[in-house]
This record gives structure tokens, C-alpha cells and sequence, in this order.
């Protein structure tokens, strides 16, 4: 797969999400997008895996950070027939910590279904 093609796949999928998210809705966000065997790493910090536990994870981080909006830069995508990567710098702009930069990996996996869910999202917050 091309790297254009995973961007036009992944593309409509992450403005659907945010635009769920912005509209007051994450657990909807999360259950429409996240593979049921997703894991997220917070890199250094923890490992969540299933997405009954994502969704308990990022509720919390919500409280913690209140609404946040993300904005993508220099991102690369690469794929195959099953799986997209895409890697991206993010800046976060949450009420709560203001802006924070990220490093970010996430791997895409494309269900027996066809749909495509986000397998795998490694992060780093930046200090």
C-alpha cells in the first residue's frame, strides 16, 4: 500500500473521530474506532490493553485534562494489505495543562469486516 492510500483511509476516519469527540462523545469515539484488542502505551508511564480498559483510561485522562484538541504534524504513513502505520509530532491543547507536544505511533488493523480500527497508539508526551 501507498503511502497516499493509507492517508486517504486513515484521513475520514480521524475527522469522523474528532469530530465524535468534539461533539461530547468519547466513549463513542473511542468504541467506534478502537480495535476490541487495541493496546495504548503511554511510553514510560503505563500499558492499557482491550478497549473496555481504553475507554476507563482515557475517561480518566479526560477529567484529568479536560477537553483537549490535537493538531498533527509531519505525519508519514506506510501499509500493507492488514495493517497502516502512520507516525506523527502532535501538539495537545488541553484546558486543563495547556499545550503539550507528543510523539506519536499508531498502527491501524483492518478487520475480517473490512473496517479498519487502531490496533496499536504509542505516545510520549514531551517535556
Amino acid at each position: 500500500m501507498k503511502s497516499k492510500e493509507a492517508e486517504a483511509i486513515l484521513k475520514p476516519m480521524y475527522d469522523a473521530m474528532e469530530s465524535t469527540y468534539d461533539a461530547g462523545d468519547l466513549t463513542k469515539a473511542l468504541n467506534d474506532y478502537f480495535h476490541d484488542d487495541g493496546v495504548v502505551v503511554h511510553k514510560g508511564v503505563m500499558v492499557q490493553y482491550g478497549k473496555k480498559s481504553i475507554i476507563e483510561n482515557f475517561s480518566k485522562m479526560a477529567e484529568e485534562w479536560g477537553k483537549v484538541k490535537f493538531e498533527r504534524k509531519h505525519q508519514k504513513y506506510d501499509g500493507c494489505d492488514r495493517l497502516i502505520f502512520t507516525t506523527f509530532d502532535a501538539v495537545v491543547d488541553s484546558e486543563k495543562k495547556g499545550k503539550q507536544k507528543a510523539k506519536i505511533l499508531q498502527i491501524f488493523k483492518k478487520d475480517d469486516d473490512g473496517k479498519w480500527k487502531l490496533y496499536h497508539d504509542e505516545f510520549e508526551i514531551l517535556k
